[in-house]
Order: C-alpha cells, then sequence, then structure tokens
C-alpha cells in the first residue's frame, strides 16, 4: 500500500483513467494492468481461474438456467472475468471508469465472446433499468475506490438494478492483521474477531490508483445490505490456490447477497 510521499493528490477517477490509458499503448501491459501477470494470454487465464473458484463457485447453487439468464460485472477492466462469465450465462454486461472498452470488445472478439454489452460510468451511477439483471459480481474493485460513499452507491445501484430474486457477490477490502497472504484459516477468524473490536466501520486510506484504498468491516458492510433490502446469504474469503490443495487467503472478503422476491425500494 502506497503511504506518504506516493499519496494520490489527483481526482481518483482521474487517475484511474490516466494510468490505465498510459497503458493502453501496449497489450500486454494493458491486459495485466488490471490484476498482474506477464501477458494478455495469461491474463485471461487468470481471468478463467479467478471467476471459477472465487465467483462462480458460490453463485452457482444461487443459479438456475444460467444459460437464460444475464450477469453484470462492476468494474471489468480488461475483461478477464467477463470472458469467463461468457461461458456460462447468456447476457454479459461490464461497466468501468476506463475510456478503454474498444480495446476489450477486440480482445473478446478474439477469444471469440461477442454476447457482451460494455459501459463506461463517470459515477457509481449503473447505466442498467431497474429490475434488469439477473446476477452481479464485483472482484479486486471496490477495495480500490477512494470513499466508502462509492463503494455505498454501488451496493445500492446493483440491488436497484437485479431482478426480484436475482443474487450478486460483492468483494472489498478486508482489515487483515495477522491472514493476509496465510494458509491458516483461524487466523482469518482472530481477523474478524479484531475487526469487531478495533476497526471501525471502514477505513479510506490515501493511497495511489490500484493500490488499496478501502477497508470496509464485514459487520459494517452486512449492515448496510440488509438495510438495502437484500438478504446476506454468505461470504467467502479471497484466496489463492496452492498446491497439494492448499489455499493462501488474500486481502479480500466478498458478501453473498439475495435480492427478495417481494423487496421494498430502499431509502437514501
Amino acid at each position: 500500500m502506497a503511504v506518504g510521499p506516493d499519496i494520490e493528490t489527483r481526482v481518483h477517477r482521474q487517475g484511474f483513467r490516466v494510468e490505465i490509458a498510459k497503458a493502453a499503448a501496449d497489450r500486454d501491459r494493458f491486459f495485466t494492468w488490471f490484476n498482474g501477470g506477464q501477458t494478455a494470454e495469461e491474463a485471461m487465464q487468470r481471468g478463467r481461474r479467478d471467476f471459477d473458484q472465487q465467483i462462480w463457485r458460490w453463485l452457482k447453487p444461487e443459479v438456475a438456467d444460467p444459460r437464460q439468464k444475464s450477469i453484470l460485472e462492476i468494474g471489468h477492466g480488461g475483461g478477464r472475468l467477463l470472458a469467463a462469465a461468457a461461458r456460462y450465462f447468456d447476457r454479459v454486461v461490464g461497466v468501468d471508469i476506463h475510456a478503454c472498452n474498444d480495446l476489450v470488445r477486440a480482445e473478446l472478439r478474439a477469444w471469440r465472446i461477442d454476447r457482451c454489452e460494455l459501459y463506461q460510468v463517470d459515477d457509481p451511477i449503473l447505466p442498467l433499468a431497474d429490475d434488469s439483471i439477473d446476477v452481479a459480481y464485483s472482484f479486486i474493485v471496490l477495495q480500490h475506490v477512494e470513499r466508502i460513499e462509492v463503494f455505498e452507491s454501488y451496493l445500492h445501484e446493483t440491488f436497484r438494478v437485479l431482478k426480484p430474486g436475482g443474487a450478486a457477490l460483492l468483494y472489498f477490502g478486508r482489515k487483515t492483521f495477522f491472514s493476509a497472504n496465510t494458509t491458516v484459516r483461524w487466523l482469518c477468524t482472530v481477523d474478524r474477531w479484531l475487526e469487531r473490536i478495533g476497526m471501525p466501520r471502514y477505513q479510506e486510506l490515501p493511497a495511489r490508483v490500484n493500490c488499496v484504498n478501502l477497508f470496509v468491516s464485514q459487520r459494517y458492510a452486512c449492515n448496510l445490505a440488509r438495510r438495502t433490502g437484500y438478504v446476506v446469504q454468505g461470504s467467502y474469503y479471497s484466496t489463492d490456490q496452492l498446491s497439494q490443495g492448499k489455499i493462501r487467503f488474500k486481502g479480500q472478503i466478498g458478501i453473498l447477497l439475495r435480492k427478495p422476491r417481494t423487496t421494498t425500494r430502499w431509502a437514501a
């Protein structure tokens, strides 16, 4: 996490757009900017693995007949997760703040994926109709927003565009005292306990773009989701798959949410 002389001084959205535009001068640099790796091909391969392990693993039991359904990604980046989602869903939609969607469309077409709708957004408002999406997710994105208001808006907006009965899996940055990059699950439990007694509802971090800019406590995120109208179904840590079946715990936690079939619109 960048601090001190590396504190971000630009308007956050502008900073992201500038850095992503710089990366767009080179194909490999652009498609690996969002998640690391060496080549665009490796980014897509990682995307398939991440979608299956971090997203679809938990959403699959919640979604019947995905081939007849739509899925939304908040913060699609270079489209690596969208490419994976298109293997399962009929309609795939992505929103992001960058202005490089032509590059993403071309890359997806090269991978024979032509059913993706991509939108550039300037504010945390989704350019979609009410009750129009079956499933939504966000991964390695909401930890990079600079203000809690942005996180809250995306939570509310996701609720708005989900169809009644729809599901969402939203990952966000968690405070880690002992459990970052560990294979020991009980240290995650220790961190969750410490979060409950020693962390405020959230922490906004003055870090450079594409560093961690926001921690949100799980309790606050779940309470906010319930006030918005969701039913909280569960929570899951982000992980890396290691050899011999071991997993390494990372710095995000995702909450699995369901929009009730009969809902009351949230109040600001």
